[in-house]
């Protein structure tokens, strides 16, 4: 993705917790329809640093990336 601002390179990091909707259970706030975790994405420009932050709720948690072994 590149920087609004600078039109560098920015690097993305995620932020995984379980909703805290989800936990109170279906009688609150029609939790049985609400997603288990929350997703929070920040990018942050490695040029200037700015920053943006998206969200989004996700019903699996994503899959833990595996590096490879040289």
């Amino acid at each position: 993705m590149a920087c609004p601002k600078c039109n560098g390179l920015m690097a993305k990091k995620l932020y995984i917790r379980p909703s805290e909707v989800f936990k109170l259970g279906p009688g609150y706030f029609n939790a049985s329809q609400t997603a288990e975790y929350y997703v929070e994405a920040v990018w942050t420009c490695r040029s200037c640093g700015h920053r943006e932050v998206k969200w989004h709720y996700s019903h699996s948690a994503p899959a833990p990336r595996v590096l490879a072994k040289a």
